[in-house]
């Protein structure tokens, strides 16, 4: 382990299939949302056109919407079952830094998340499969909708993995010394996470 490392480790294979997989579930879901929903909004547009008497031709763009909707929608298929196919074969590796966690790929460092811009800590169970935990980052933000779409979900080392040989206590042990080390302290919340603040 890196000098300057706290805390060093892998996650399973199945694991990270399955982080692959929903993520491509999220991916789809996004995509569809501005596919249909950009489609709704042309037709809604083509109908006020049509009621102002601006649009002779809207039973034609109807039929252009759908052929664009089919297109689209074929294509954005194909691109998802690509993606489904191209799981990497190396196996990601997260580090706890004194500034963060910072996450390896195949070329070295892909990402650093930093204590900066992440002050609220907390560990969630995955809905889908509850015996894999993740480490979640995000910013004190007031809107959950901001706070949702700007968190960062680290995989934790399964327990279950005798590959692993590490859970998530010592992850835990790592994050309060680097934390520590940072000058900063957590202050515990009503839901479970921890709020990091400046050490007095």
């Amino acid at each position: 382990m890196e000098s300057n490392a706290y805390f060093s480790w892998s996650i399973s294979k199945e694991r990270q299939r399955h982080e692959w997989m929903r993520l491509r579930r999220s991916i789809v879901s996004i995509r569809l949302a501005f596919l249909v929903g950009g489609h709704l909004a042309y037709f809604a547009f083509c109908g006020v056109a049509h009621a102002l008497g601006r649009f002779e031709q809207y039973g034609h763009s109807l039929w252009v919407g759908f052929w664009s909707m089919a297109l689209i929608g074929i294509a954005l298929l194909l691109l998802e079952m690509l993606y489904a196919r191209m799981c990497p074969q190396t196996l990601p590796r997260f580090v706890i830094r004194k500034t963060g966690v910072t996450q390896y790929g195949d070329d070295g460092p892909s990402a650093h998340f930093d204590w900066a811009r992440a002050r609220v800590l907390q560990i969630e169970n995955d809905r889908e499969r509850p015996e894999f935990r993740s480490l979640v980052l995000s910013a004190p933000r007031k809107s959950r909708w901001l706070r949702r779409a700007g968190r960062v979900e680290i995989p934790l080392p399964s327990p279950d993995d005798p590959a692993a040989g590490v859970d998530e206590v010592h992850v835990v042990e790592a994050l309060r010394h680097a934390i520590e080390e940072c000058g900063l302290t957590w202050r515990p919340c009503a839901d479970g996470a921890v709020v990091l603040t400046k050490a007095a």
